[in-house]
């Protein structure tokens, strides 16, 4: 279509926990206030409310044609695409996802011009500039000490775990970091039950997630220890802190044949056949509370399976009393992401039944079980959910959208945040992309980064 100098922001449709909007209505006036239209089309479940953005300058309406690009935080129903216009957005499909490939084929059927936030990157570093891991990192945890105080409470013993809740139950992180300070005044007096052993929690990954994770772990008396020293640390510990182990990549898997060389990290991405998880002989039976936070997929070795899950629990019955499964990836490296409920923040918290288990002949079918919104004094507490970052729609939106991408190349300098909204709300999905000049050249060149990833995948798509 013709530019208009027009914004759209959607209506989030995928969840019902999707309260996240990628534009607020303190950046709507900005862009209003530089000659921007934007249109918004209403939503009471938004964490904010429509007459925000009215309030704001901009104009309430179901119908976001006009509009030359139209924004929003993930993909919605295909057939509500409109011909000729730009979208952005996490549309899951630049990585080819198999379960959206009818997306995009009706992305190249209507001329859809589709702008990821996966492909905008730092140039300097090429790290994503719009990315949620610290976000379900910090929701996974909050929402974790909610579930293991109620795991506690069902075996006998109350803790300051209990006066957590989920996160998507706070106003904001604010308050759920207030109810932390106060988890860790209790720890620091009165202590934990010393018949669990060390409240050691084990950490995998070192990115966002993991990060994230780890701010709300340093808010209670903690300390870290090396995983060599957890077999120790069962005979000598202190219960009014809790422990923290961080895992390298070496803790987690050894070759297959001992050539004696130094672990090479490198040599284990790039071979990982070659290699056998150990996790489940050197660290789970030292771990209370295992936190989740690493890439992986099917190429590499799991962290956890069924049978080493179950023969850990039968030797050490104190072992595993909660997983905290916080990736913020499609695939996870423990046993019992197969059941479709861990997609809903509501079921977010179960239990793995070892009363359950015992009865089942099939081992990896019942440590696949998982009974969800039921948490008993039983087996291993475990959260797993896909939306995490959904949990903090206030906190989210701090990082989303153009206005951290282009503060975060420019300096924090206003001047130059009109010409990329400029190139969006003017983008003409009538011509080629290659064809339309006026775009900032900046922002041209992150775009083209979609395409590129896309020809990696198919043969269909031409600059």
């Amino acid at each position: 279509m013709k530019p208009t100098n027009t914004l759209g922001i959607l209506r989030e449709v995928k969840s019902k926990w999707e309260r996240r909007v990628a534009i607020t209505p303190s950046q709507v006036q900005l862009l209003v206030s530089k000659g921007i239209r934007v249109l918004v089309q209403p939503c009471e479940r938004r964490v904010f409310k429509d007459v925000e953005f009215k309030e704001a300058g901009a104009i309430l309406t179901d119908d976001l044609s006009p509009a030359n690009c139209i924004v929003g935080v993930k993909e919605f129903p295909a057939h509500k695409l409109i011909d000729d216009h730009s979208y952005m957005m996490f549309s899951h499909v630049i990585k080819a996802q198999p379960y959206n490939m009818p997306f995009l084929d009706t992305c190249l059927q209507k001329n859809i011009r589709l702008f990821d936030y996966e492909c905008i990157r730092d140039p300097r570093n090429s790290k994503r500039l719009v990315a949620f891991g610290r976000f379900a990192g910090l929701a996974g945890m909050i929402t974790g000490f909610r579930g293991l105080g109620e795991h506690l409470l069902a075996m006998g013993a109350t803790t300051p775990f209990l006066y957590s809740a989920s996160s998507y139950m706070y106003p904001s992180l604010k308050e759920a970091q207030q109810d932390l300070e106060y988890i860790a005044e209790m720890i620091s007096k009165f202590g934990l039950p010393r018949k669990f052993g060390p409240f050691t929690f084990v950490f995998t990954g070192a990115g966002n997630v993991t990060q994230g994770a780890l701010e709300i772990f340093k808010l209670l008396p903690h300390e870290f220890v090396k995983w060599e020293d957890l077999p120790a640390l069962e005979k000598n510990f202190d219960n009014h802190k809790v422990y923290g182990c961080l895992l390298p990549t070496s803790a987690l898997v050894e070759p297959l044949v001992k050539t004696g060389e130094p672990f090479s990290s490198k040599h284990y991405y790039q071979n990982p056949e070659q290699y056998r998880p150990v996790f489940h002989e050197r660290i789970a039976p030292y771990t209370r509370i295992l936190v989740n936070g690493m890439y992986w997929d099917h190429t590499f070795p799991r962290l956890l399976t069924c049978e080493q899950t179950a023969q850990v629990k039968v030797k050490y019955p104190n072992s595993l009393l909660s997983v905290f499964d916080i990736t913020y990836d499609n695939y996870r490296c423990t046993f019992f992401y197969d059941d479709p409920l861990v997609n809903d923040i509501s079921s977010n918290i179960g239990m793995l039944d070892k009363e359950k288990e015992e009865r089942v002949k099939n081992l990896s079918h019942l440590l696949n079980k998982l009974v969800c919104c039921v948490v008993d004094g039983n087996g291993i507490l475990v959260l797993g959910v896909d939306a995490l970052p959904a949990e903090l729609p206030r906190e989210v939106r701090a990082c989303f959208f153009l206005f951290y991408f282009i503060l975060s190349l420019d300096s924090f300098q206003f001047r130059v945040l009109y010409p990329f909204l400029e190139s969006l709300a003017n983008s003409d999905g009538r011509l080629p992309f290659a064809e339309q000049t006026d775009f900032h050249w900046k922002f041209k060149t992150r775009a083209l980064h979609v395409i590129t990833n896309l020809q990696n995948h198919f043969n269909i798509f031409k600059p």
